[in-house]
């Protein structure tokens, strides 16, 4: 299965890219850019695609459409209701 995780450097969402790999799934990892985000990153040694930026920013949408991007290949089995959804995220 194709799996976007976002936070994917935190406590929980580092557990779920290493649990994720382990099911054999691809992964592209969206997370706020850092030199401890970085280092992190590089221990996964190009098994996850990472994308840096805020998901809490959506002025900012060029890392958002990158993400996208790399999943607009992927046939998801379902998708959500747009109206499921703020229009925005909460901080």
């Amino acid at each position: 299965m194709k799996v976007l995780v976002t936070g994917a450097l935190g406590n929980i969402g580092f557990s779920t890219l290493e649990a994720l790999l382990v099911e054999g799934h691809d992964v592209v990892a969206f997370d706020l850019e850092s030199r401890r985000a970085r280092q992190l990153a590089s221990g996964f040694d190009g098994r996850v695609q990472f994308v840096w930026g805020d998901i809490t920013n959506w002025n900012r949408s060029d890392s958002h459409s990158r993400a996208w991007m790399r999943l607009s290949t992927w046939r998801p089995s379902f998708l959500p209701l747009q109206n499921e959804f703020p229009t925005s995220p909460r901080k």
